[in-house]
Parts: C-alpha cells; sequence; structure tokens
C-alpha cells in the first residue's frame, strides 16, 4: 500500500511539474503585460497633465530627423521663446492635419515697453505689448523654405523629444481611459490566475490526503 500512494505521489509530481511551470510563465506574462500596460498609462496621463501631446508623423518632408509614422512629444512654448531651430507643430489651414517643420526665420513689429511715471520721475508702473510673431518653417528634407508664413495664433507647440516605439504606438492609438481599463483588465486576470491556481492547489493536497488514507 506504501509503495503504491508513493508511485502515486511520485506520478502527481511528474505530472504537476509541466503544469505548474507553465502556470509559473503564464503569472510572469500576466504580471508584465499589467505593469506595462499600467506604468504606460500612468506616464501617459502624466505627461498629458503636464501639458505634452502627441502627433505622428504625416509625411518624409522631415528626414532624417523624423520619418512618416514617427512619433513626437509636442508642448506649447511661449511664442516670444521660440527660436530658429525649433521643431514646430502647427495648423495650415489648407491641410486637415498639422505640420511639423523647422523654424528658419521669426519676423515680427517691435515689442513695446511702455513706463508710467508720477511728477517725481518714479515708476509707477510698467508694460508691455508684444507684437505678432510669425515663422518661416521649412522640413529638414525639404529644400526650400514653405511658401507661407505661420502665425503664432495657429502654433500648437514644440518638438521636445520622440516617443519610442512601442510608446508611440500607444500614445496615438489608445485614449487615456482605454489603457486604465486594459491596465485594470491585466491586473484583474492576474488576480482570477491566482485564485484558479490556489483552487487547484487546494484540491490537489485534498486528493492527496485522501489517497494517502
Amino acid at each position: 500500500m506504501t509503495s503504491m500512494n508513493e508511485s502515486m505521489s511520485r506520478d502527481d509530481v511528474a505530472m504537476g511539474t509541466p503544469s505548474r511551470a507553465l502556470q509559473l510563465v503564464g503569472q510572469i506574462a500576466i504580471s508584465m503585460v499589467a505593469i506595462f500596460v499600467v506604468g504606460s498609462a500612468l506616464i501617459y496621463a502624466g505627461l498629458q497633465v503636464y501639458g505634452v501631446r502627441f502627433y505622428e508623423i504625416q509625411s518624409e518632408s522631415m528626414q532624417p530627423t523624423f520619418s512618416r509614422g514617427d512619433v513626437i512629444a509636442v508642448k506649447s512654448k511661449n511664442p516670444r521663446d521660440i527660436s530658429v531651430g525649433d521643431v514646430l507643430l502647427y495648423k495650415h489651414p489648407p491641410l486637415a492635419e498639422p505640420i511639423a517643420h523647422r523654424v528658419v526665420a521669426i519676423e515680427s513689429a517691435p515689442d513695446v515697453h511702455s513706463i508710467y511715471k508720477n511728477q517725481q520721475g518714479e515708476i509707477i508702473d510698467e508694460k508691455w505689448n508684444y507684437a505678432e510673431r510669425f515663422f518661416f518653417t521649412q522640413g529638414d528634407g525639404n529644400n526650400v523654405r514653405d511658401q507661407y508664413k505661420t502665425s503664432q495664433n495657429d502654433v500648437i507647440g514644440v518638438q521636445r523629444f520622440v516617443v519610442p516605439w512601442p510608446f508611440g504606438l500607444i500614445a496615438t492609438s489608445f485614449s487615456r481611459q482605454t489603457l486604465f481599463f486594459l491596465g485594470g483588465a491585466a491586473v484583474l486576470c492576474y488576480i482570477v490566475w491566482e485564485l484558479v491556481d490556489a483552487s487547484l492547489s487546494f484540491n490537489r493536497r485534498r486528493r492527496s490526503r485522501q489517497s494517502e488514507v
């Protein structure tokens, strides 16, 4: 009887080892997916709170800096702080999609600095009237600059960095709510997996005790 129980126990172990290894692989995979999705959602949400937006490059005009399909992070910037060399994302009314090109020249009327003094000649107030800025742009892959100038009112923002794959795909393909939903689903799957594994382990132990009796 003892030898039969030992034989059954060895068979259970032999059968259980691959199953346990498969469960471990599944647990690791689900954990990694949950961490990746939740982490991506938190980073995405944090960048949006900071004012960063994401845009997928639609043409080859910025090669070799950007290629079609690259995703750039864009943040608004005071027009007075935009400099030659910055990459602007801006609206160009004839086109439905915004354009990302580099600033090659800036045009504006002089800014007016008004100083107000009292009768004693002491400064009591001052005021700046900033003139509207216009930006001349050119794609890095183009031989000539664009045949138009862009008003500061049409500027969406300045490129800050290129988003690496696959985060760029996530940033442009999913909303923040979708990312949190996927993250929650991954965490729920992990919890369900753990509960099922605990239940199976309990049943195995119970059968083992019954066989010993």
